[in-house]
């Protein structure tokens, strides 16, 4: 079973996602705080990390260097309800596979995790 990690702060943001994808067949852990899902992906590494921009103990882009520098190939989709990130060249250059600004296209982002990492129930 695929499994993907979502940091977000906004526990109704994790608890829709949580819900969603796991009707879709992934297997999730929702993170309110990014030291914590930093030391959960050296734990229990995911196949794809949805990753919210503010965050209140570091920034996204924070997280995202240091997951960055341990799991290079590792799929992040990132999200913010701030449109200005959505150019900033530090995500360009870490490789994000998508953006998305908030409210999430749910139909989307689930497109999106499946050409990622295939279907939610292949190992």
């Amino acid at each position: 079973m695929k499994h993907v990690m979502v940091i977000d702060d906004e526990r109704d943001v994790l608890a829709y996602l949580d819900a969603a994808l796991t009707v879709e067949g992934y297997r999730v852990t929702g993170v309110i705080s990014g030291a914590e899902a930093l030391n959960i992906i050296q734990e229990d590494t995911p196949d794809l990390v949805v990753l919210d921009l503010r965050m209140p103990d570091m920034n996204g882009l924070e997280i995202l260097q240091a997951i960055r520098k341990q799991f290079a190939d590792l799929p992040v989709v990132v999200c913010s309800a701030l449109r200005s990130y959505k150019g900033d060249f530090e995500l360009i250059s870490a490789n994000v596979a998508a953006f998305f600004e908030k409210p999430i296209d749910f139909d989307r982002l689930s497109e999106v995790i499946a050409e990622q990492v295939g279907a939610p129930g292949v190992a």
